[in-house]
């Protein structure tokens, strides 16, 4: 029998993009993946089989709180002038020291949408977060 273990939280974390570490992302929204169902009959079966058709990759959502950089901006500049440049992401979980425990890669993704905000008109001190919404087309388990 497995031995049970503990479950990581889901606050330490840091992002790649091409390698590239970048911080202070508040959130990442993993892709979903999905395959769509087919149902057939064989021969004289009066029920139906199901077999796995297409696999569906979700899109990748990076938020964090606004800073002087125009990396995120920059790339969606790119992709708003008719070059989407495709990237690969690694996403990898921390336990409590710091260590890595699992990496999430998202391949060849593109900036499909970007905001921030809101601005809102508060005496509270808020972060203003950007927010970088990428298409991808793979989504791996690596380690």
């Amino acid at each position: 029998m497995a031995t049970p273990t503990n479950p990581y939280l889901n606050n330490h974390f840091r992002i790649e993009i091409d390698g590239i570490a970048l911080t202070g992302f508040t959130e990442v929204v993993l892709p979903e993946t999905r395959a769509d169902v087919v149902a057939y009959r064989d021969g004289n079966d009066t029920g139906t089989r199901k077999l796995a058709g297409a696999v569906h990759v979700g899109n990748l959502v990076l938020r964090r709180g606004v800073t002087k950089s125009r990396e995120l901006f920059d790339w969606w500049k790119e992709t708003a002038d008719g070059t989407a440049h495709r990237r690969n992401i690694v996403v990898i979980l921390q336990d409590a020291a710091a260590q890595d425990v699992k990496r999430w890669a998202i391949l060849r993704a593109w900036p499909m949408r970007y905001t921030v905000g809101p601005l809102v008109g508060l005496d509270d001190d808020v972060t203003l977060i950007e927010t970088l919404e990428c298409a991808t087309e793979g989504f791996e388990v690596v380690a």
